[in-house]
C-alpha cells in the first residue's frame, strides 16, 4: 500500500496552491492538492487549499515552501518556530504546537 500523504501547507487561494505544487513538483517532490474542486473552484475555500506530500519528503517540502511563501506578502510578523517535542514547524501566532499541543518554547520558558 502506498504511503499516505501529509499536509505540509494550507493556502487561502487556489492560485498560490498551484504555484506551491508546481514548485515542489519541479524540485522532485510529488504533491497533491486537497480542499477544492475544478468544477466549483471557490467552493470550500474557507478551509483553504491543502498541499500534501509523502511523509518522507514533508520536511524538505516545508522548507522550500517557507522560503517561497514566507518571503512574500503572506509572511507573518514573527518567524516560524519548531516544536521541541515533535519537530513540527508552527506559525508564529500559535502559542501551542497544533500537532501535539506542546507549548511554544518561549512560552514554556516563562512558566519556569
Amino acid at each position: 500500500m502506498a504511503n499516505e500523504f501529509v499536509v505540509v501547507w494550507t493556502f487561502s487561494n487556489l492560485t498560490d496552491a498551484d504555484i506551491g505544487k508546481g514548485m515542489l513538483d519541479a524540485n522532485g517532490i510529488p504533491a497533491e492538492l486537497y480542499g477544492y474542486s475544478h468544477e466549483r473552484p471557490n467552493l470550500n475555500l474557507s478551509m483553504g487549499v491543502e498541499l500534501a506530500v509523502s511523509p518522507e519528503q514533508a520536511e524538505e517540502a516545508k522548507h522550500l515552501l517557507a522560503q517561497t511563501f514566507l518571503d512574500s506578502k503572506q509572511a507573518p510578523i514573527e518567524p516560524l518556530w519548531t516544536c521541541t517535542v515533535c519537530g513540527e514547524i508552527c506559525e508564529a501566532q500559535f502559542t501551542q504546537c497544533w500537532k501535539c499541543g506542546a507549548p511554544k518554547p518561549d512560552i514554556a520558558d516563562l512558566s519556569k
